[in-house]
């Protein structure tokens, strides 16, 4: 339910809902009408991921108006959110990373083994 994730993403940041009403420029009453169960409407979403620098798709989403996204996991879905508000100087770093860590992970397994089959 979107109350819930709300709710949840209000904790992440240790905010209140005065809080999130501030920052997205929402009265306290209609953040209070959200976090009761009541899904708002397409502006005060945008205004919600803005003031929670989130994309508005996941914030969509969460609210029920736009289908889930499958094709990546939560960790990499998290990871995307991250990057669309950093840097290109902190996008690069993190490829560059991944990068070290793919042929880490390549030098460890023989090639033709699957780890994931192949007993210990």
């Amino acid at each position: 339910m979107f109350n819930d994730w709300l709710l949840s993403e209000l904790r992440k940041k240790e905010w209140d809902q005065a809080d999130l009403a501030r920052a997205s420029g929402l009265t306290t009453a209609a953040i209070s009408k959200y976090i009761g169960g009541r899904v708002p409407n397409s502006e005060a979403l945008q205004k919600i991921a803005h003031a929670l620098k989130l994309p508005p798709e996941l914030v969509f989403e969460k609210a029920g108006l736009l289908p889930p996204k499958s094709e990546l996991s939560p960790k990499k879905r998290e990871l995307m959110e991250k990057l669309q508000h950093s840097t290109d100087a902190d996008a690069q770093f993190v490829i560059d990373m991944l990068e070290v860590a793919v042929k880490n992970r390549q030098r460890q397994v023989p090639d033709g083994i699957n780890p994931k089959t192949t007993p210990r």
